[in-house]
């Protein structure tokens, strides 16, 4: 394996099991997707020193 590949695995819930109202299922989606949010931007952080001539604008939605 390539020494600058870093392998990761944020073993998140699978929010399309959750049973309840609309509300709730609406919730436990947005609760993942708050999560993948704050994932990558630790890691963008973390890459950030080792790419420094690499820009990225992330855009929310």
């Amino acid at each position: 394996m390539d020494e600058d590949v870093e392998k990761m695995h944020w073993g998140l819930p699978d929010p399309s099991r959750v049973d309840g109202d609309d509300e709730t299922v609406r919730a436990a989606f947005m609760s993942v997707i708050d999560r993948i949010e704050l994932k990558v931007d630790e890691w963008m952080v973390r890459c950030a020193p080792m790419n420094s001539a690499n820009r990225v604008i992330r855009v929310g939605f």
